[in-house]
């Protein structure tokens, strides 16, 4: 998947995630380990038509990209900060949020654990949302919805990269790496330690029979 290119706009952004969330529903996998049903808020992002909220034509266009997602520039940011120290301070939170979420989702030593560390935080923003519509809190509901399209961003941003394509599948799969990485003599395992540690006792009384000689 080619990563999405600066300038990329709102309608062409959509799209392509939109193509992402359907092939990940498709792939047949457990619910559990697969975020893509509870994924799409796209259509949810469209209906707060959030941009018309701003008479400033440039706050609505980073206001609606906040909406659907997309990662804003350095340029946007500025903008905000200079212009709407309120919408500045949402990017700002939205901005931590996504970065957290990255940073999590990298800590995970298999695409199984990515896709369901994934799925519980999709899960507990979707919980935010549903509380916050039910309560009439379109604020609130909003923001979830935001949170929601910036973290599945990160995710399909993480899974389209090479990192997480070298990830192994599973715990099972993860084992038999290590297993492969801790054979006898090789650095890490057992065998490889007590063969490091032989020779360096070995050296070590080379050393002092060559010193004992010198005296």
């Amino acid at each position: 998947m080619l990563p999405l290119r600066i300038g990329t706009s709102v309608g062409d952004y959509v799209k392509l995630r939109e193509k992402q969330i359907n092939a990940q529903m498709k792939m047949g996998k457990s619910t559990k380990a697969n975020p893509g049903k509870a994924m799409n808020f796209l259509n949810e992002a469209a209906k707060f038509n959030y941009s018309s909220e701003f008479a400033d034509a440039k706050q609505g266009e980073i206001a609606n990209k906040m909406m659907f997602g997309m990662k804003l520039t350095g340029d946007d940011m500025e903008y905000l900060r200079a212009t709407n120290p309120d919408l500045y301070k949402k990017a700002v939170k939205l901005k931590k949020e996504r970065e957290t979420h990255e940073k999590r989702m990298k800590l995970r030593k298999t695409k199984e654990q990515v896709h369901k560390m994934h799925l519980s935080k999709v899960t507990n923003l979707v919980d935010e949302y549903n509380s916050a519509k039910n309560n009439n809190d379109t604020e609130g509901a909003r923001d979830a919805c935001m949170k929601l399209n910036a973290v599945n961003d990160e995710y399909f941003t993480y899974t389209a990269s090479a990192k997480f394509a070298k990830l192994p599948a599973n715990d099972d799969e993860l084992k038999k790496r290590r297993g492969k990485k801790g054979s006898a003599g090789t650095p890490g395992s057992f065998t490889g330690v007590v063969l490091e540690l032989s020779y360096v006792k070995n050296k070590a009384e080379e050393a002092k029979k060559i010193a004992s000689r010198g005296k």
